[in-house]
């Protein structure tokens, strides 16, 4: 039930500082371009020395040289016949499918061959396919100079979307390895380094390894590690919570600590908001502890919102100074009808924040119902001066008074 103006209020809790952004990588288009290739002799096993295809700035650091030894994949043949028999069909979703199966192995080895084939599609939908399996392929044995073609692209949204194919094949191949490669490509182009980082960090968490995602996001550049970190923590939390806060919890670095607890709150509200609210009201009573609670409740109350009152409700007397927060979080929920919201508002004890969720709750109800809304509006004390006048002229403006 919710509380009454003579019943003790229901509260709220735990905070993380406010949202993230995520940084995705653009989508790409297709186009021919010049390739700079290298091609690599596979064994059983090979080891490769990569080094950067593209020239660097004359004051950029050069490139070190990361060697990797990489086991030849079974099955990893070209079939020219194969390619021929193929490359001679009609168009098929399957057959271009498998078109970019053969370049992805060929790649592996001739990338320059690869490459030139996909480039000689004068489909380009499909070639841009094929240049993309490429670069999964390259990226497996020499992914700086696989970036080196994908660096050289003029097109924006298409490099971005190539550094991310080779990226994730690269992790693919060898985590530890990918993050030295994604390193040392923000190190040489810092205008993109956090749209590459970000590629790298979706790449690791797509495989599950956020612990390796958490330490290269720790350690970028003012500019782009508080949206690494939230990036990271938001979807490890929504895989693996309980992990997630563990790691949250032991970073020593005040920013850092604020900007992974933001993305785990984000990532934990989305997946289970029950489960982070219990969390949240273990916490010692402070910002973090709130903002965490009212991100939990924000979402809970849209899915469910007679649970995160009941919820509330049973934890009135831990949630402490929090309580205000939670009920005006429950209150200005758009799943609660306007009538109960009302209630849970009248419940708030700081005279302010009473008022400013009335005004939040009226607002709305003046659309909905505007006669009711009015109603209420006539009656209630709780509405300070300034907030009195604003929802009296929404009010007018909905039901303007006749002109004599």
């Amino acid at each position: 039930m919710p509380p009454n103006k003579n019943s003790e209020p229901p509260k709220s809790w735990l905070p993380v500082a406010g949202g993230i952004i995520f940084v995705g990588v653009i989508g790409f288009i297709a186009g021919r371009h010049s390739v700079a290739p290298q091609i690599i002799e596979r064994e059983k096993i090979v080891a490769v020395t990569q080094t950067s295809a593209v020239p660097l700035k004359p004051d950029a650091p050069a490139m070190v040289e990361i060697k990797a030894v990489i086991p030849a994949p079974t099955n990893n043949f070209w079939d020219e016949s194969r390619w021929r028999e193929l490359d001679g069909q009609l168009g098929t979703p399957a057959r271009n499918q498998m078109l970019a199966a053969l370049l992805e192995k060929l790649a592996a080895t001739d990338p320059q061959k690869a490459m030139a084939l996909a480039e000689a599609e004068a489909n380009l939908k499909l070639r841009a396919e094929l240049e993309q399996a490429v670069l999964r392929g390259w990226a497996t044995t020499a992914p700086l100079a696989a970036a080196g073609w994908a660096l050289a692209l003029t097109d924006e949204p298409m490099r971005n979307q190539s550094i991310a194919t080779i990226l994730a094949s690269a992790v693919a191949t060898n985590p530890s390895s990918a993050i030295q490669f994604a390193s040392q490509l923000c190190a040489q182009h810092p205008s993109e380094a956090t749209v590459y980082g970000s590629g790298l960090i979706s790449a690791l968490n797509a495989t599950g390894n956020f612990e390796l995602a958490a330490q290269f996001a720790a350690q970028g550049a003012d500019t782009s590690r508080p949206i690494w970190l939230a990036d990271v923590y938001s979807q490890w939390a929504g895989l693996q919570p309980e992990q997630a806060a563990q790691a949250a919890g032991a970073l020593t670095d005040p920013d850092a600590r604020r900007a992974a607890l933001n993305g785990l709150a984000l990532g934990w509200a989305e997946a289970n908001p029950a489960g982070l609210a219990q969390f949240a009201l273990q916490l010692p009573a402070d910002g973090t502890r709130g903002q965490m609670l009212n991100q939990a409740l924000n979402q809970w109350a849209r899915v469910d919102a007679v649970a995160a009152t009941t919820w509330i409700n049973n934890n009135y007397q831990q949630l402490g100074g929090d309580s205000d927060s939670s009920i005006a979080t429950i209150a200005t929920a758009s799943t609660l009808p306007p009538q109960t919201a009302t209630v849970w508002a009248d419940a708030i004890s700081d005279p302010a924040r009473r008022s400013e969720t009335l005004s939040i709750i009226l607002q709305n109800w003046v659309h909905s119902d505007p006669a009711a809304a009015r109603q209420f509006f006539s009656t209630t004390q709780n509405l300070l001066p300034a907030d009195r006048e604003q929802i009296s002229a929404a009010i007018t403006g909905i039901n303007p008074q006749p002109q004599p």
